[in-house]
């Protein structure tokens, strides 16, 4: 029986630490975590079914974390309902004066704000102002316990979904595209100098030879021009390419969800996730 202090510290076994030494083929500070948190993988307990239990407990505890909202919209927004190959999400992006949680990249970006049933809804309004300025879409995932306050403190063009206790995503509000307050200041303030440019040549223009000193705010000028939808399609494309997850599509039948969603989101080798794949089916060993 798992108490409930381990079931709050799980999460703690999908951390970057934990896959960065799956990805180097060591398993010994999982298990170390594993027996300090009071969640222990047993000897002969395949990783795969260790990871799903685990995930398991995390979906069905009184108040879901962070990372189950995650998990959610990654498989159920983005894997089940395009693909690996034609969409991808970025996490933790940022924007303004805030960082969106999640930003799916399709035809056009949709920035996704999550509160969990651990969060407070403090920033949201400014978070989401933040959002509008580049994503033509904006989205908020949250749990039962929040969606009526947040349907009030969003703008009427922010969809609100709710993350159910069956954990289904259930939309309340349909998002509307706004292109209003896109600015392509805070656009090019999101993108490295390399994607900028390329965003510059994707909207059919050129940038012209300056002084290294001088290229962010040619860059600006440049796009300042450009009409905001097509310059909201370009954005899109361009990070699209820039950060696809295409290449390790090939992993994902191998691995649970829930690990599918720890990698996809953070920055791994393709060296890591071969290892950890690999790792995924064998008997747990110290």
């Amino acid at each position: 029986m798992v108490g409930a202090s381990a079931s709050a510290k799980i999460p703690e076994l999908f951390s970057p630490r934990v896959f960065r030494c799956l990805g180097n083929g060591k398993i010994d500070f999982l298990i170390r975590l594993g027996d300090q948190i009071g969640y222990p993988l047993e000897p002969t307990q395949e990783l795969a079914d260790y990871f799903d239990k685990a995930f398991k407990r995390m979906e069905v505890a009184s108040a879901r974390g962070d990372f189950v909202f995650r998990n959610a919209v990654v498989q159920k927004r983005w894997l089940n309902r395009h693909s690996i190959n034609t969409a991808t999400i970025v996490s933790e992006h940022r924007v303004g004066r805030s960082r969106a949680d999640l930003v799916l990249l399709n035809g056009y970006a949709t920035g996704i704000e999550i509160k969990s049933d651990l969060d407070t809804l403090s920033r949201l309004q400014s978070q989401i102002r933040d959002y509008m300025t580049v994503f033509p879409q904006t989205i908020v995932v949250s749990g039962a316990r929040h969606v009526s306050e947040i349907i009030k403190a969003v703008p009427a063009s922010t969809g609100v979904v709710e993350l159910t206790r069956r954990n289904t995503l259930k939309t309340l509000v349909q998002p509307i595209k706004n292109y209003d307050l896109i600015d392509s200041d805070s656009m090019a303030a999101s993108m490295s100098q390399d994607e900028a440019k390329k965003l510059i040549a994707w909207c059919g223009l050129h940038l012209p030879e300056v002084p290294n000193t001088q290229v962010w705010s040619e860059i600006r000028r440049v796009l300042s021009g450009i009409d905001r939808e097509l310059l909201c399609v370009g954005y899109s494309a361009v990070l699209k390419g820039s950060r696809s997850k295409a290449q390790f599509g090939e992993y994902l039948e191998s691995l649970p969800k829930s690990v599918q969603t720890s990698l996809l989101l953070g920055s791994y080798s393709k060296r890591e996730w071969d290892s950890i794949s690999k790792m995924m089916a064998r008997p747990t060993e110290e």
